[in-house]
């Protein structure tokens, strides 16, 4: 009862109010898996209700792109304890699809996905640029979200493979980057990306932003290229 409690104040807080009893009952019971197995393996740096539901809301914003609720796929990379594949696959009926290279995490996911009793909820556990190649997952998402990989362009380089023509990526970033992402973003054309735009949020009186970017045309086979060659080479 106590984390249903927090849930609702936070969601009350903060205008979120697409929520329904299930939803809070499952989150609350994510919460608590979260937070038990995080004593064993470090799967996030928060360690109380309160901290988790910060994530939680960064997680949601999505939910208020206008296209989003007109699409059906979404691919969330590096996804660790599952922000913002888990929530979002909670929250919708849409088919979410996690990519997580850390084999401990993903052990989690599975936890999750099973004692939520979790539906159109896929799980892979493998590296991104590896997957990317796969032809049964390449240019498949109408949305591609990225919260963790923290270099913008290489993160476009991983994500842009995945989208289908006509999708989306979404980048989630703070203020301190916005200025360097206008700066450099024609060097993601080359992944046939183009058509951008910044959704601006607060939580806690913290401002952040959304980049959402619409994928126009095919991206090169060639990319994305192997992991050590994006860090050394940053196009």
């Amino acid at each position: 009862m106590k984390n249903h409690k927090i849930i609702h104040l936070y969601f009350k807080r903060n205008n979120i109010n697409f929520i329904n009893n299930n939803h809070i009952l499952l989150l609350s019971k994510y919460i608590d898996l979260l937070l038990d197995w995080n004593k064993k393996i470090r799967l996030t740096s928060s360690s109380s209700t309160r901290n988790i539901m910060k994530h939680i809301l960064d997680s949601l914003q999505l939910l208020k792109l206008d296209f989003v609720s007109q699409c059906e796929t979404i691919l969330d990379i590096g996804t660790g304890a599952g922000f913002p594949g888990i929530i979002l696959n909670i929250i919708t009926n849409k088919k979410v699809s996690l990519i997580e290279s850390n084999s401990k995490k993903c052990l989690f996911l599975k936890i999750i996905k099973s004692n939520l009793n979790l539906k159109n909820l896929s799980i892979y556990n493998e590296r991104a640029e590896k997957l990317a190649h796969n032809i049964e997952l390449r240019e498949k998402f109408d949305i591609v979200v990225s919260r963790a990989l923290s270099n913008f362009i290489a993160a476009m380089e991983l994500c842009a493979p995945f989208s289908k023509i006509g999708g989306y990526i979404i980048y989630y970033l703070s203020d301190k980057i916005k200025d360097y992402i206008e700066k450099n973003f024609d060097k993601i054309k080359i992944f046939g990306l183009n058509d951008y735009s910044f959704f601006q949020y607060y939580i806690l009186n913290n401002k952040y932003f959304l980049f959402n970017v619409k994928k126009i045309c095919k991206t090169p086979d060639k990319y994305p290229r192997n992991y050590n060659k994006i860090k050394k080479n940053i196009i």
